[in-house]
């Protein structure tokens, strides 16, 4: 039986939300506090488990709880456009000669990363990899130069993976909204873009939203693609 397994926060969990998810086959990893500081180490955390319980699959995507997916569009995305033979890396949406803060709430100390600008690093809200791709930057971060940056995104996706020598690729005919994005609901968005993969949930952007959001942009999907649940 496929189990998927969630990692959360200390305070998110309770035994009502383990016998919830104990009945959709979903097992909660928790220890590691939600707070800006650490989600670089959850991040890392992620990369090491998915090394050690999921060393035979070969393709990774990964993606915010609170973000909602076109899945079939993806499929068919790496059906037949991605080769991760003939071309492995990080596949995004990347950001590009990006300042180090030195200051503020994302601030960075020079001897953390002394460099002014981060490398490339794509969106934390969803990227695609390969396994081989995983363990590369496992071994980036045990390399014994270089120190942990609290920026999950800019660290895991730009700073390991230049360090891993990692290429990176732009989702090619992809679109994706984010919680800044001011336009329709996911529904309506999904039902009218055709390349739309990822929408920023009413979750993600702040708002105390219908909580069958969910359901409703899946059946949207089906019904787009003529499937059945």
């Amino acid at each position: 039986m496929n189990k998927l397994c969630l990692m959360i926060s200390f305070k998110s969990v309770n035994n009502k939300w383990h016998r919830l998810f104990s009945n959709f086959s979903i097992h909660l990893l928790t220890g590691i506090p939600e707070h800006q500081p650490f989600l670089a180490h959850k991040e890392l955390a992620v990369l090491f488990w998915l090394r050690l319980y999921c060393p035979l699959a070969r393709i990774l995507f990964r993606i915010d709880e609170d973000i909602l997916l076109d899945t079939f569009l993806l499929l068919n995305h790496l059906e037949h456009h991605i080769n991760l033979k003939n071309k492995d890396g990080i596949y995004g949406w990347f950001r590009f000669n990006k300042a180090v803060l030195r200051s503020g709430p994302w601030a960075v100390t020079k001897r953390e990363y002394k460099r002014d600008t981060y490398p490339p690093y794509t969106l934390n809200t969803a990227y695609l990899f390969s396994n081989e791709s995983c363990q590369r930057l496992i071994d980036a971060a045990n390399h014994p130069k270089q120190h942990l940056v609290p920026i999950n995104d800019a660290y895991i996706t730009g700073i390991l993976r230049d360090l891993a020598k990692i290429p990176y690729y732009t989702f090619r005919n992809l679109e994706y909204t984010t919680s800044d994005y001011n336009g329709l609901l996911c529904n309506t968005e999904f039902a009218s873009r055709s390349r739309l993969l990822i929408c920023a949930s009413k979750l993600q952007k702040g708002l105390r939203g219908d909580p069958y959001e969910y359901y409703d942009v899946w059946n949207i999907l089906l019904k787009k693609y003529n499937h059945q649940y």
